[in-house]
């Protein structure tokens, strides 16, 4: 402790106590005050970190104590202690004011300093004291907290009491006088008295926002001097409840509503109010009354009642005249609007359409725009316009009033009481499309609606009107409604014709007749197998077979309907035909074959073809030998080949369905994709394939590869098939030919993509059994020679070897199975609109799920981590490094220079045009990342990558691993191998001028445990090698597709592989290489579905990505 109590000594200097004190001057007599020994019995206790004392000041003697925060640390073997915060008291009245130390504390603190305390480890009797002070004050505090909480409590709880108190033993003994003062333009203004039952007295609501907040918070609330409403007293009815809450929403909604002793109702709630009222009696004063007697007429208000509106027409010299009893007597409160609220015999109701829309315009010109002289319920026109004003009133008015004519009218308009006319509407075609005429008949005649009268029924018309111009008809100068729109003809027949049936009778014409529905279509399908061949029949029982093209193309726009060439509409909603036309999608029959009704594909399309059709509904007749055949297709493992007793043992389970897939394939006429993942042993299982149906296979089998795999093959043929006749196509010209004039000798025949472009000729009349592609992304171009090359090898069978059969785009899984089985996925046009385009651009998942489902059959593809559970890990790790000072100025110079290069580029020539230029502008920036030598001859500086590699070999080799290096760039493994060599690290080196003879040699050696690092470029040794021998793999640089970087990792993480492997990825940060890296992430899963793994690549960028890649 007193070491503790001596590191707080040291720790306090005088600058600190010149800080803490409130000013110099208090500072000043605080040490004053200890130099003359003011500081009485001071005591220090560490472990509460208290300081106290008694302090004799110039007025008197103080108990002053200082509490310490401390921040204590560990360094090595040493304790450091700083004080960050002194808390003080002080019993002195400037301690209350100050801020900071008072000069007693100020004079505690320095005899601290001086170590001039007795140390103690008990409580300090001052801190005792305060701490006794404090809990006492809290505890009063508490106790006054509680006080006030309980009066709280009590407060709520008597509110909650009066909130509570029962209504239902009280019945309703106050009730509201409603009163209807005054009517302004669209708004009622009403008043409230309050009636007291008991008393018989009525006292008018004065305050009525007052009264009503009061009335919801039950408090009472004084109305006159002689009654105070009492809310536990005087009980409302329900019906003047919900009149008080209608008042009060309003209020909340239109907050001016309430003008002190009366309220506004606006017109768009008379409805609501006069709801809540209805069946009660209210009283209502006009203003012309109102100014004589403050009497208010007692009306009741019944909503619902019916009401008889009755109209005279006569005449009168030579004037006409409209009466009404009805307008006579009633009062129309919304007179500017329309015409609904009325007081007619003491009663308020409201009209319903139409009558409200028949008195409106005759109380306007009765009561508003009324000519002098006219009494009430009576308004006059001329007499010539007598018929005109039938005309339009009659027809609405005559179902719905009382509407009667004087015999005067009738003699004047000539109108006779016939029979009723009626209305017709008569349909006919009309150029492509139809026509509607509407007329009026009697029964004997018809007549045109302008010649109809005072019968003209002018709703019904406007209703005829209104349908036919929401179905898109147009009215022409003859009066015909014309639609000549195929779609909205038939929208018009399936729909708004019945609605027109309601309303007239409807007549058509015979061609209109044509226009006949259809709801469904019957469909016949038929598949048989006919030698190598599939006839596919597709007809329809009742649609001709050369429109069936035209019925699918309008399902796929996604069209209702069909219109047959005949006239029948033809409903696409058939679940049949979508059937028909799914099939025929899947299946990617063209027109022409449509309207023959067959299609021939062939065998290839078997499994795919009875798939599609099981997957549908559709009632399918297939001869027997398609029915064989597919379930023989679908039984893989039914298939019997005898795999040769050596190669049993050794292959693996994964391996030998692997072998019994190609066998499979091959004894069915196919071809295939073995797609396994890098490290899997595709070169063992094709082995095996051959030599277990050696018996089977008639000729010689072809493999082509790689240049640097080609004794590869010839190693692994030996090695596990020595039973089987070998020959490498090699050597010169003369030498070459000789081999192939006499390749039927030999069981396999192997030769590389470079020599088979030259030899091709030579080729061209041989016939081998199977022809073997390994690594066949170097076909995956359709336009290289290569593809060209092997697509002219005449095999009965042909099967593709790759770990990536899809790189960069689509395009390249097409090119491959153009090999395999020519056809099968059409024409690379056709591939291109049917599936590359859609998935590549539209992100079609359809078109996705389609191909995949092509391609299943044909393709094998394992995952190492699904069918090798013993194989050691792989362990990736990015490493991310700072570019050195001179590499980072040189590489900021070149991007500011690429960037306005590009641009220049791209306004000159286009963004298409310009990507050779843009590329090789990225290659230097990647370049600089690597190593500015690359770049720059004369650089004489580092870069941070390479010492970050050499640390990295320096570490793993010092640990006992061995590693293999990948650069794409010739020229950076050279650097990398003077590095190794000023090491003194023993190597192997191999780029593209690397021989093949030479390349198995330095893998084998390298294998067996001699030396410690491979240097490999990435393009010469990224596939075909088998380099287990080590564990650590470093991608030095990155490349623009990620798939050749997996390549390259799995040379050493495959099948004999018994360490975990790590891979290093070196990364220089804030460069192009980590937009590099961003962009292989967002892209590589694209195609993960189409061959049911993890295919990564990258796809011709974009010029956003491109640009993106220049960012810092």
């Amino acid at each position: 402790m007193q070491e503790l109590a001596q590191k707080i000594y040291d720790s306090i200097t005088d600058d600190m106590m010149r800080r803490l004190a409130s000013n110099d001057n208090v500072y000043i007599r605080g040490v004053q005050l200890y130099n003359h020994k003011r500081v009485r019995n001071p005591k220090f206790n560490p472990e509460l970190m208290i300081v106290e004392a008694r302090v004799e000041g110039d007025t008197g003697t103080y108990n002053v104590m200082l509490e310490l925060d401390t921040d204590i640390k560990q360094e090595k073997d040493k304790i450091k202690i700083s004080i960050y915060k002194v808390g003080f008291y002080c019993e002195c009245k400037a301690a209350q004011t100050y801020k900071g130390l008072c000069k007693h504390s100020v004079a505690l603190l320095k005899a601290l300093s001086k170590g001039d305390v007795e140390v103690v480890d008990y409580p300090t009797p001052i801190f005792e004291e305060i701490k006794r002070q404090v809990l006492e004050e809290e505890k009063q505090r508490r106790k006054s907290e509680f006080k006030v909480r309980l009066e709280k409590i009590k407060k709520a709880y008597s509110y909650a009491a009066t909130r509570l108190i029962s209504e239902t033993n009280i019945k309703p003994n106050v009730s509201l006088k409603k009163i209807i003062e005054s009517v302004s333009i669209d708004v009622l203004n009403v008043r409230l008295k309050i009636h007291l039952e008991n008393i018989g007295k009525e006292y008018f609501v004065r305050d009525i926002e007052s009264f009503l907040e009061a009335y919801f918070e039950k408090n009472e609330f004084q109305i006159s001097k002689k009654f105070t409403y009492n809310p536990y007293i005087h009980i409302f009815p329900e019906e003047d409840k919900e009149l008080l809450e209608f008042i009060y929403k309003l209020q909340k909604i239109k907050p001016t509503i309430i003008h002190r002793d009366y309220f506004n109702i606006p017109y768009s709630w008379w409805d609501e109010f006069f709801k809540i009222i209805n069946g009660q009696e209210i009283f209502i004063s006009y203003e012309e009354a109102h100014s004589q007697t403050d009497e208010y007429g007692k009306i009741r208000v019944d909503i619902h009642r019916p009401v008889e509106i009755d109209i005279f027409v006569d005449l009168d010299g030579e004037e006409a005249v409209v009466k009404s009893e009805f307008l006579k007597e009633a009062d129309i409160l919304d007179w500017t609007e329309q015409a609904r609220f009325i007081v007619y015999k003491d009663t308020l109701t409201i009209l319903k359409e139409p009558q409200n829309f028949i008195i409106y315009p005759l109380h306007y010109f009765n009561a508003v725009e009324f000519v002098e002289d006219e009494p009430q319920g009576e308004i006059r026109l001329n007499k010539e316009d007598l018929k005109e004003f039938i005309a339009y009133t009659y027809p609405i008015a005559k179902d719905c009033c009382k509407f009667e004519i004087s015999p005067k009218v009738k003699e004047f308009l000539n109108i006779k009481d016939d029979a009723e006319l009626k209305l017709k509407i008569l349909f006919d075609t009309y150029k492509k499309g139809i026509s509607a005429q509407v007329k009026y008949t009697d029964g004997s005649k018809d007549l045109e609606p302008q010649k109809t009268g005072i019968k003209r029924d002018l709703i019904k018309e406007l209703k005829i009107h209104n349908i036919f111009l929401a179905y898109g008809f147009d009215k022409n100068p003859e009066g015909l409604y014309v639609l000549e729109d195929d779609e909205k003809i038939f929208s018009f027949v399936t729909g708004g014709l019945s609605a027109l049936m309601n309303i007239a009778d409807v007549y058509y014409s015979e061609t209109f007749k044509s226009f006949k529905i259809k709801k469904k279509a019957k469909f016949n399908v038929k598949v048989s197998l006919n030698h190598a061949s599939i006839e596919f029949w597709l007809s329809a029982e009742d649609i001709p077979q050369d429109e069936v093209p035209d019925v699918l193309a309008s399902l796929e726009e996604k069209k209702k309907y069909h219109r047959l060439k005949d006239g029948t509409i033809l409903l696409l909603s058939d679940p049949e035909l979508e059937n028909i036309h799914e099939i025929v999608k899947a299946l990617d029959i063209s027109k022409k074959d449509l309207k023959k009704g067959k299609a021939v594909f062939s065998k290839f399309h078997a499994l795919y073809l009875a798939e599609v059709l099981e997957k549908s509904s559709i009632g399918v007749s297939k001869n027997d030998a398609f029915d064989i055949y597919v379930q023989k297709m679908k039984r893989v493992e039914d298939t019997t080949i005898e795999i040769p007793e050596h190669l049993d043992s050794m292959l693996r389970e994964y391996q030998k369905v692997g072998v019994k897939w190609l066998s499979h394939l091959y004894l069915n006429g196919f071809g295939g994709i073995l797609a396994d993942d890098m490290g899997l042993g595709k070169t063992v299982q094709v082995l095996s394939f051959i030599s277990a149906c050696k018996d089977k296979i008639a000729g010689p089998c072809l493999v082509v590869a790689p240049t640097s795999l080609v004794y590869n093959w010839q190693q692994e043929t030996q090695k596990f098939t020595p039973d089987l006749k070998t020959v490498v196509v090699d050597g010169t010209p003369a030498k070459r030919s000789e081999i192939i004039e006499n390749l039927k000798d030999y069981d396999i025949v192997i030769t590389s993509y470079s020599l088979l472009k030259r030899d091709i000729d030579l080729y061209k009349d041989l016939e081998f059994s199977v022809c073997v592609v390994d690594e066949a992304q170097h076909i995956k171009n359709p336009q290289s020679l290569s593809k060209e090359a092997v697509s002219r090898i005449n095999a009965k069978c042909c099967f593709a070897l790759t770990g990536t059969p899809i790189e960069n785009n689509l395009s390249e899984l097409w090119s491959i199975f153009d090999f395999v089985l020519p056809g099968y996925l059409g024409t690379h046009t056709r591939f291109s609109e049917r599936f590359e385009k859609p998935i590549e651009k539209q992100n079609d998942e359809k078109a996705l799920k389609l191909l995949q489902k092509m391609i299943a059959p044909f393709v094998l593809r394992r995952l190492k981590k699904d069918v090798l559970s013993e194989l050691p890990e792989k362990i990736e790790t990015n490493l991310e490094v700072n570019m050195t000072p001179e590499q980072e100025n040189i590489y900021k110079l070149y991007l500011l220079k690429a960037r306005e290069d590009i641009k220049k580029e791209i306004d000159l020539k286009g963004f298409e045009k310009s990507k050779i230029k843009i590329f090789s502008i990225f290659t230097r920036l990647r370049q600089i990342c690597c190593h500015p030598k690359l770049f720059l001859q004369n650089y004489e500086g580092s870069s941070g990558k390479i010492e970050l590699f050499e640390e990295i070999l320096e570490d793993v080799i010092e640990s006992g691993h061995r590693v293999v290096v990948f650069s794409q760039w010739v020229e950076m493994l050279k650097i990398l191998e003077e590095r190794i060599k000023e090491k003194g690290f023993e190597y192997f080196y191999l780029d593209g001028s690397t021989k093949s003879e030479e390349r198995i040699d330095m893998v084998n050696k390298f294998n067996s445990g001699q030396k410690q690092v491979f240097l490999v470029s990435l393009k010469a040794g990224g596939f075909g090698l088998n380099l287990t021998g080590a564990d650590v793999v470093i991608l030095y640089d990155l490349w623009w597709n990620p798939a050749v970087e997996n390549q390259a990792m799995d040379r050493a993480h495959r099948i004999g592989q018994e360490n975990s492997v790590q891979v290093f990825r070196l990364i220089t940060r804030n460069t192009i290489e980590e937009r590099i890296f961003e962009l292989q992430q967002k892209k590589k899963d694209l195609f993960d579905s189409i061959v049911s793994s993890a295919q990564t690549f990258l796809t011709e960028l974009s010029e956003d990505e491109l640009m993106q890649l220049l960012e810092e």
